[in-house]
């Protein structure tokens, strides 16, 4: 199974199961849910300044639609877009507002809009998963209107923890394998990987297509080490909630994920209202 293949029936299996909206609860499971919480709080930081009425957002890997409300409260006009059919159809029933819309569609293959479209872009947790990121890169700027801005997320490579867990992740998963087998418990398998980019590498991306960088965050920063998080969950929550509030620059090496805001050439300042 392909890459892309394996991405569309892992993430149409969660929407199936209802699954993604459980990422964000952090009742029902606060370490998942920090990781995903924090990244879209630190999105909207990013975007504040960015967007008012009237303004084209376009949310590329837009899933379940879990981030249009911020747009809409705005007065954007939200657009979401996503491979996988199953999180498009929850995102319609779930967001019922006549300035959101979404649509199934490729990134990789093109996006169904002409030039310089939006006035922001934004795609969080989907360039991780793409065989052909420079074409989606491609296409990401090419809908993005000159003066206009990008809002993208990767996993952080420079993080400390990937380190461990590159040593000790395989033993771990053989291991926890083991135990599901003899306790008769189903293994649950797929085919996608995760693309790691440091933030130097994915600023010089954009930077060749144009674009420049105007801010970055990164978040959830994964100061207990793998597998200690596993173990200890509520004290792995515990120090990654009071590790974030501090956020002293030193401490990017602990984030799992880096954002970069970066504006398109061509155009005046990026601002709300189109």
């Amino acid at each position: 199974m392909s890459q892309k293949a394996a991405v569309v029936e892992h993430f149409d299996r969660f929407a199936a199961d209802d699954r993604w909206s459980s990422l964000y609860d952090e009742i029902r499971d606060p370490l998942a849910a920090h990781s995903f919480l924090m990244r879209k709080r630190r999105v909207e930081e990013l975007s504040e300044s960015l967007v008012g009425p009237g303004s084209l957002v376009l949310d590329v890997g837009c899933g379940t639609g879990l981030s249009a409300p911020f747009y809409i409260e705005k007065g954007c006009h939200y657009q979401g877009v996503d491979i996988a059919e199953k999180m498009i159809e929850q995102a319609r029933a779930k967001v019922q507002d006549e300035r959101a819309a979404f649509a199934v569609g490729d990134v990789e293959a093109g996006l169904a809009f002409p030039d310089g479209h939006f006035d922001l872009v934004i795609g969080l947790g989907l360039l991780e998963y793409l065989d052909k990121l420079d074409a989606a890169l491609d296409e990401l700027v090419r809908v993005t209107r000159p003066g206009g801005s990008l809002i993208l997320t990767v996993p952080n490579r420079n993080c400390v923890n990937y380190f461990t867990t590159r040593v000790l992740g395989p033993v771990v998963s053989s291991a926890w394998w083991l135990v599901k087998r003899l306790l008769r418990r189903p293994v649950e398998k797929h085919g996608v990987y995760h693309r790691r980019v440091t933030a130097a590498r994915f600023g010089q991306w954009l930077a060749d297509r144009g674009c420049a960088k105007t801010g970055q965050a990164y978040y959830n920063l994964e100061v207990l080490f793998y597998p200690l998080h596993r173990i200890c969950p509520r004290l792995a929550y515990a120090v990654k909630r009071r590790a974030e509030r501090r956020h002293d620059s030193w401490m990017h090496i602990f984030a799992t994920g880096y954002i970069l805001r970066c504006q398109k050439g061509g155009g005046g300042e990026g601002g709300g209202g189109a």
